[in-house]
């Protein structure tokens, strides 16, 4: 049921494509030095890579990705993801909600989640609050996520964040968590325009780990 779900969202990204002329996809490679989700390592200290595909129409945007370890090769360490999102502008409040489904196919260990972001831009600043929830099924207890952000657009494609997610005992991994503030994490990031189609965009990001369970390494860059 669940590889159905995730093979649905990609059909679905596919016919946007081909029946929406005004959808316009983009493809994306990442490199990351390690890849974390929500806190999470996902490879451990393994780099990995993301190819990414997105469609967006209108206010609705489809996502489709992999994730890739780059030590231990690409058949035993992945992730596949996919993700719809919708987006309203309720001036002065913008409101995106979706769906996204995580598959591991070399494990037992997929989930999905339901989120909700509510930001307010005041110029070039957007506190942002994200309500998820995370649902594995199973062994794994579903469980709320809270985060409270800033996004900051300096300009010139320069772009910065920092946040604090609030996990309510979720861990994807199996693992008991306990229930509070589980990190912070900011970055900043450049779009560098090497063509009309083409942008490089380096990216640092720190996260202070708070929680054990989430992560062993209280800082990481």
């Amino acid at each position: 049921m669940k590889k159905t779900i995730l093979l649905a969202l990609l059909v679905a990204a596919c016919l946007c494509g081909i029946v929406q002329a005004q959808g316009s996809p983009a493809a994306s490679v990442t490199y990351w030095d390690k890849i974390v989700w929500r806190g999470f390592e996902l490879f451990g200290e393994t780099d990995a890579f993301t190819p990414q595909v997105n469609l967006d129409i209108g206010p609705v945007s489809v996502d489709a990705r992999g994730n890739l370890a780059g030590d231990s090769g690409y058949g035993s360490l992945e992730r596949w993801d996919a993700q719809v999102a919708y987006t309203l502008g309720l001036d002065p409040v913008i409101v995106t909600a979706g769906y996204g489904y995580y598959l591991y196919p070399n494990s037992k260990l997929d989930f999905s989640e339901l989120f909700a972001t509510v930001g307010v831009p005041i110029g070039p600043v957007t506190p942002r609050y994200t309500a998820v929830y995370a649902d594995a099924g199973g062994p794994v207890e579903s469980a709320w996520l809270h985060v409270f952000g800033v996004d900051l657009d300096i300009g010139n494609g320069l772009r910065a964040f920092g946040e604090a997610t609030y996990n309510d005992g979720f861990n994807p991994f199996g693992g008991s968590i306990v229930s509070d503030w589980s990190h912070v994490l900011t970055g900043a990031s450049l779009d560098v325009p090497i063509s009309q189609k083409l942008t490089v965009t380096p990216a640092l990001y720190y996260q202070r780990t708070l929680e054990e369970a989430v992560n062993p390494e209280p800082d990481q860059v």
